[in-house]
C-alpha cells in the first residue's frame, strides 16, 4: 500500500491556460495555473507543461520500477561476487530513487 494517491494521473487544461493533475476522485494538484508567467517567456511554459507530463506519469513510473527492481534482484544474486557489477548498481539505483520517491520507504 502507497502513501500518495493512487494513479492513474491525467493532465486536464484549467480555467487560467494552466494544468491540473487529476485522479480519479478530483484534482490533486496543479502543475502550473497558467498565470504566473509574463508574455514572452514561451520556454517557462514548455518547461512547465513538461513537468506536468512527469509529474502524472509518477505513480505508473514508480509501480515500473519497483517491479523492475525486484524482478532484477529475484532472478539474479545480488551478493554473488559473479553478479554483474553494473546491475548491481542498477538495482542499488532503482531502490534509491524508490526510497526517494516514498519517503524513505523502498
Amino acid at each position: 500500500m502507497s502513501a500518495h494517491t493512487p494513479g492513474p494521473w491525467v493532465l486536464e487544461p484549467n480555467a487560467r491556460g494552466g494544468i491540473n493533475i487529476r485522479c480519479s476522485w478530483g484534482v490533486i494538484g496543479c502543475a502550473f495555473s497558467g498565470v504566473s508567467f509574463a508574455p514572452g517567456e514561451p520556454n517557462q511554459v514548455i518547461e512547465q507543461r513538461a513537468n506536468a507530463h512527469l509529474i502524472a506519469a509518477a505513480p505508473d513510473l514508480l509501480e515500473a520500477l519497483r517491479e523492475l527492481a525486484n524482478d532484477i534482484a529475484e532472478r539474479f544474486d545480488m551478493e554473488s561476487s559473479s553478479t554483474n557489477p553494473g546491475m548491481k548498481n542498477a538495482v542499488a539505483e532503482a531502490r534509491a530513487a524508490i526510497a526517494k520517491a516514498t519517503g524513505g520507504k523502498s
